[in-house]
């Protein structure tokens, strides 16, 4: 998940989250990545199987109020750079929790979503990052 404010301007600093060891690049001079909104899906589910889909959010979210206030919290605090990780089991909710937390991060004017592999590997491969 990237979250970047969307009031950012040229000579901003975005924040790009890659790999299974969790590096973080920062990078400056308003450089785009292009982001999967996720949190824009909603669907009902074809099948029994799609109710466990976290990225067609086919049911709603219970029981993660104290997580959803604290990425709140942590969005709105003052720094101008601020990295959270959870970890956790397959199925723990860990996406469905990045999800929602996008879809606030949107609701409150910031630009959120999912950069995947592909989409990292082309912006730290661009030499010219204003373009």
């Amino acid at each position: 998940m990237v979250i970047q404010s969307q009031t950012a301007t040229e000579g901003a600093t975005a924040v790009q989250f890659s790999g299974d060891n969790n590096t973080v690049r920062i990078v400056r001079a308003g450089a785009k990545l292009a982001l999967n909104k996720l949190h824009r899906r909603k669907a009902e589910p074809k099948t029994t199987i799609e109710l466990l889909r976290a990225d067609i959010r086919a049911t709603t979210l219970v029981g993660r109020e104290t997580e959803i206030r604290a990425l709140d919290q942590w969005r709105s605090a003052p720094q101008r750079i601020a990295v959270r990780c959870y970890v956790g089991e397959a199925g723990a909710g860990k996406t469905r929790l990045a999800i929602e937390a996008c879809a606030a991060a949107e609701a409150a004017g910031w630009i959120a979503g999912f950069a995947p592999s592909a989409e990292l590997a082309r912006f730290h491969a661009t030499q010219n990052l204003v373009h």
